[in-house]
């Protein structure tokens, strides 16, 4: 895949293959300027108006050090599946899974405990309680598969914590086996 066509040239901060004429990367979204508007164009001896070039020019000075590997300009040498990019979730998404396991319990004891100025709280508990976990697996689950071996998968593990009592087993189950591989 040494040559490229001749309507295609490639994204300067992943190296993905898109069109000619497109504004912005479809793969990660950065804007994509035109060749004779470029600075590089009118130092080199171009002119900014005049003739269109279709053709698409390969830097020839090295990225500046503020630069990440990355961005190594529109190189077709650049694969754009060797390039890893972390994701973006945090490593806190567990403690989320454990407050709503807690909200749960909560919820429960109180159900048929609570005075009734407090129905209101314990329904919300119990609302938190089923929409933080699944949420909270997800993005912890995208945690683990890239900084551990294990992948969990995120469906399974999410809707077994939006079913009612079945979530009460799910909940610290995941977070035993999260505790296992991460330590």
């Amino acid at each position: 895949m040494t040559e490229k066509p001749d309507d295609k040239k490639y994204c300067r901060e992943c190296g993905e293959l898109i069109k000619q004429n497109s504004k912005f990367c479809p793969e990660c979204g950065v804007a994509i300027s035109e060749p004779n508007s470029t600075s590089r164009g009118t130092e080199s001896g171009g002119s900014r108006s005049g003739t269109s070039n279709n053709t698409i020019s390969q830097p020839t000075d090295p990225p500046s050090q503020g630069m990440s590997p990355s961005s190594a300009s529109n190189n077709p040498e650049v694969n754009p599946t060797d390039v890893s990019t972390e994701p973006t979730t945090s490593d806190s998404w567990h403690y989320a899974v454990g407050l709503g396991l807690a909200l749960w319990l909560g919820a429960l004891i109180l159900a048929g405990n609570a005075p009734a100025q407090l129905d209101f709280l314990v329904g919300l508990m119990g609302l938190v309680a089923w929409v933080l976990p699944p949420i909270a697996i997800y993005f912890d689950s995208q945690h683990l598969e890239y900084y551990t071996n294990w992948d969990p998968s995120a469906i399974l593990w999410g809707i077994g914590s939006v079913i009612p009592l079945l979530n009460l087993i799910v909940m610290p189950v995941y977070l035993f086996r999260r505790h296992n591989v991460v330590n």
